[in-house]
């Protein structure tokens, strides 16, 4: 029943983003658009497959690894784009079905986002301290411009990207440049354990 409707909701969510690429008033690369919404349905397959042996093994099949979806998501993602190196710490931790797949589908747009603006490598880690879990994504672009809006200057990928942290994971997601100059986005929010037996 939850492997349905996390299908059933995910397909809702791909429509929708195909509908908002529609109506964005810019230039589209068909080939770059295709090639980006392939990645999207196969980091969401990944996941309803992880889901689906969850679901066979436990009796709790409500629960998701972090590590077993990012550790599937970030390699098929480095398959996508050979040249450009992808490299990825991820802390274990149990988490619900939805916030997982919300977490993957953040994790699949900043990155992919990293490597459509930067030339060289991207850095991703997932910590999780005290409480609160923390995903990290690190490129060696140009970085952000001053004063940058997610809302006002970002493209659809972002606007998901903060919908996502809001209101899925009750988190919050910040957008700056780090010290060595490039982008440096920062999602952080709560977790609490998954329930034992």
């Amino acid at each position: 029943t939850e492997t349905h409707h996390r299908v059933k909701n995910n397909l809702q969510l791909m429509a929708a983003m195909v509908n908002l690429m529609a109506m964005e008033e810019r230039p589209v690369d068909s080939r770059e658009e295709l090639n980006h919404l392939s990645t999207h349905i196969r980091g969401l397959a990944v996941i309803h497959d992880l889901l689906t042996e969850d679901v066979k093994a436990r009796k709790d099949g409500t629960h998701l690894s972090v590590k077993a979806v990012l550790g599937k998501l970030l390699p098929l993602m480095q398959q996508t784009y050979a040249d450009r190196p992808i490299h990825f710490q991820v802390h274990d931790i149990p988490l619900p079905a939805r916030h997982c797949t919300s977490l993957a589908v953040i994790t699949n747009e900043l990155v992919s986002n990293a490597l459509k603006y930067s030339t060289q490598e991207v850095l991703v880690a997932f910590t999780v301290d005290d409480g609160t879990a923390c995903l990290r994504v690190e490129d060696k672009g140009k970085g952000f411009p001053e004063n940058f809006d997610p809302v006002r200057d970002g493209n659809t990928g972002l606007n998901l990207v903060t919908n996502l942290s809001e209101h899925d994971l009750s988190g919050q997601v910040l957008f700056d440049n780090h010290e060595q100059g490039g982008a440096r986005i920062r999602l952080s929010f709560p977790v609490t354990a998954a329930p034992s037996g």
